[in-house]
């Protein structure tokens, strides 16, 4: 899970996020700020589900936005279901 930053204007205080499923937005992290904060710039998290019993539906939410002008970008989950 990472968030990238594709324009920023004026940064100042860094958006927090959350990650969870559809059930609990912030069942996997609750409330975490991001250091996203300058243009092209990455934040991973760690991934804290349990590869066996996670969940087939993530979801991902801004709790509180950036205070700068402008801040664009998105949010990326990568990984691989597997079906048992």
């Amino acid at each position: 899970m990472e968030v990238i930053t594709t324009n920023i204007t004026s940064p100042s205080g860094a958006p927090y996020v959350s990650f969870g499923n559809s059930s609990n937005y912030s069942s996997y992290l609750n409330g975490i700020q991001t250091t996203s904060n300058v243009k092209y710039a990455r934040h991973i998290f760690d991934n804290p589900q349990d590869a066996i019993s996670g969940g087939t539906v993530l979801t991902a939410s801004i709790l509180t936005g950036s205070t700068a002008s402008v801040h664009s970008g998105y949010l990326l989950f990568k990984g691989i279901l597997i079906n048992q």
